[in-house]
């Protein structure tokens, strides 16, 4: 194995270890399924929130599949924005590909949040009898598919960071702002037509749409989303180590 590949596995185990070793990892689990429980009681009981009409399945489980892959990307770059600064006696000292740090930190989090949505997906068909297991794998190459988007969106915000300190403050809303424009607690059928672009013109609304298609109603999603995805996404990631990769050799100069 080359340097950068252990620098990367010793930074993989130093995120899992450093990020979720004090509080356990059968607490994220716990969290997880506590959270389940929350928004359950929260949009059934308080919000009478309902399904689309045609999809037989609760809302909870509607809610859940498309949120937790949410929660593990949202938390993938917000985590990341200020990675560079973290690490900034490390990267002075050893040469090594800096965007490896963003790339285990990414990881680590894609790995502990899949564990905490397997148990929530597991309690879903349990409790609800609601998940198509077959979907996993339709679900994976989805993941697979969408990934390097998420790498790049990292890339960009961990190294805007170091120049643009106020970043970091800017980066929570705009997620937010994302999370509320994508179909995750509401349906595009519920959008008046005036609104409808939201969801047309929304990337991150076919890859919802997906989830729900492959473990919910137990379908394989279009052929179209995945090379739309693979195309978005190779995109984003090319861009991300474009201008990661021209502004890394001046971080040492703004940290």
């Amino acid at each position: 194995m080359n340097r950068n590949g252990a620098f990367f596995i010793e930074q993989l185990r130093r995120e899992l270890g450093g990020g979720y070793r004090d509080s356990g990892y059968l607490w994220i689990v716990f969290q997880a399924l506590l959270l389940l429980a929350v928004y359950s009681f929260v949009f059934t009981r308080i919000f009478q929130a309902r399904v689309p009409p045609g999809l037989e399945v609760g809302f909870v489980a509607y809610l859940a599949v498309a949120w937790w892959p949410w929660s593990a990307l949202s938390e993938g770059i917000s985590r990341n924005v200020q990675v560079i600064a973290e690490h900034r006696g490390l990267i002075s000292k050893v040469a090594v590909r800096r965007e490896l740090l963003v790339a285990s930190r990414l990881m680590a989090i894609f790995i502990v949040q899949a564990v905490s949505f397997m148990a929530v997906l597991a309690v879903l068909d349990w409790r609800y009898g609601a998940i198509h297991w077959f979907g996993l794998l339709p679900l994976a190459l989805l993941a697979m598919a969408t990934l390097p988007a998420w790498y790049g969106a990292a890339l960009l915000v961990a190294a805007g960071t170091v120049f643009i300190r106020d970043l970091k403050h800017l980066v929570p809303p705009l997620l937010l702002l994302a999370f509320f424009a994508t179909p995750i607690v509401w349906s595009p059928a519920m959008l008046p037509d005036q609104w409808r672009l939201v969801a047309d013109y929304n990337p991150l609304a076919g890859w919802v749409g997906g989830l729900r298609e492959a473990l919910l109603a137990g379908t394989w999603p279009a052929l179209r989303l995945y090379v739309s995805a693979v195309a978005a996404s190779l995109a984003l990631a090319a861009v991300g180590r474009f201008v990661f990769n021209r502004l890394a050799p001046y971080f040492e100069d703004y940290l």
